[in-house]
């Protein structure tokens, strides 16, 4: 009986670890889209900043406020476009 006990003991602890493993899996999973989204990200900001530093603004240096609130607003309209 006491063995019978203790069998069914280490199975209830087995599978409390499998299912411990398959939650820390089922977060690894989720953390390594999360990477490969922030990670396409970067490279597609990487990418536009590269656009940028090569072409530049069409206004000759010293930039003026206009064209800073422009592309402030143009960056914003993105960001909210994203948001939905």
């Amino acid at each position: 009986m006491l063995a019978k006990k203790k069998d069914a003991e280490t199975l209830q602890d087995i599978v409390s670890l499998l299912q411990s493993i398959d939650a820390i899996y089922l977060q690894h999973e989720e953390l390594l889209k999360e990477q490969r989204r922030l990670e396409d990200e970067a490279k597609t900001v990487s990418q536009n900043l590269d656009s940028l530093k090569k072409f530049g603004p069409d206004e000759p240096q010293p930039y003026s406020f206009l064209l800073f609130d422009n592309l402030k607003d143009q960056g914003d309209g993105k960001f909210q476009m994203r948001r939905f």
